[in-house]
Order: C-alpha cells, then sequence, then structure tokens
C-alpha cells in the first residue's frame, strides 16, 4: 500500500513504561512495529519509561498503513479527535498486539494488560496531520464522535 506524503512539520512520540517482569527486547520490537523503518532522533530512558522522538510523518507511515488494514480508521479518527489539546493528540495501543505487528487502539490504559504504548502527534497544523492519517471526517461521522 502506498502511503501518501505529506509536507507539513510534524513531531512524533512513541512511550512505554517498561515493567520489571517484562523482556526489554520485547518492548523494543513493539514499538518498533509502530514505527516501522523510521528513525529516531532521539530515545530517552529513565528508569522504568522509554520515550523514542521522531520528526515528519515517515514514523506515521507504518500506523498509517496498519490502521488500513485493519479498517480502524474510523475508531483512530474518534480517539485522535477525541485527545486534542492545543497542537497535539495521541492514541494509546495495545502492547501484546504492537509485539506481533498488528495495531490495536485502547480507549483506556486498563485495555492493554501490560500497560499501553502511547503514541503522540504535534503540529502546528494538526487537523491536516490528522485528515492526512485517517481521512476527512464526514458529517454523520461528526455527530458520532461528539455524541
Amino acid at each position: 500500500m502506498n502511503v501518501l506524503t505529506l509536507d507539513i512539520k510534524v513531531d512524533v512520540q512513541i512511550s512505554v513504561v517498561v515493567n520489571a517482569s517484562e523482556d526489554l527486547l520485547k518492548v523494543f520490537t513493539a514499538v518498533k512495529n509502530i514505527y516501522g523503518n523510521a528513525e529516531p532522533i532521539e530515545k530517552q530512558e529513565s528508569n522504568n519509561l522509554v520515550i523514542w522522538k521522531f520528526n515528519g510523518v515517515k514514523a506515521l507511515n507504518n500506523f498509517y498503513r496498519k490502521i488500513r488494514e485493519r479498517q480502524i480508521i474510523t475508531a483512530a479518527r474518534r480517539l485522535l479527535l477525541r485527545n486534542i489539546k492545543k497542537d497535539s493528540t495521541w492514541v494509546l495501543l495495545n502492547r501484546q498486539a504492537a509485539y506481533v505487528g498488528n495495531i490495536v487502539l485502547c480507549d483506556e490504559e486498563a485495555e492493554s494488560p501490560l500497560g499501553p504504548i502511547i503514541l503522540k502527534i504535534e503540529s502546528p497544523q494538526l487537523m491536516q496531520v490528522i485528515n492526512w492519517l485517517v481521512g476527512e471526517q464526514k458529517m454523520e461521522d461528526a455527530t458520532n464522535i461528539v455524541g
């Protein structure tokens, strides 16, 4: 599947809390399955929190493809719109599903037993990024999201 290009400033951050009982390599594999071939500009590790930071939409290309493959664009749109705060938004992803290469969205942290992976998107043109990622919102979708 070809990913449409987008020439807008976008910062992507993927963060995860690593539990003491977890294999760090498995956690890193799960996160890599989300961002694909993109190269992080920074990786921070402190205590049990690991954060990957990216510039540009390349870090979202794999997510873009997978939400289409799994036909969860509407759910992704709902969560991205619900979680907007100024120039950023975020979604929670199931860690076990990500480890095996799938994208499963979570409404709440408890839906991912080991804790979710948090995908945060920041852009001064956030709505353009969201529309690129999940398509333009139709009027009937807007009432379902709000109501």
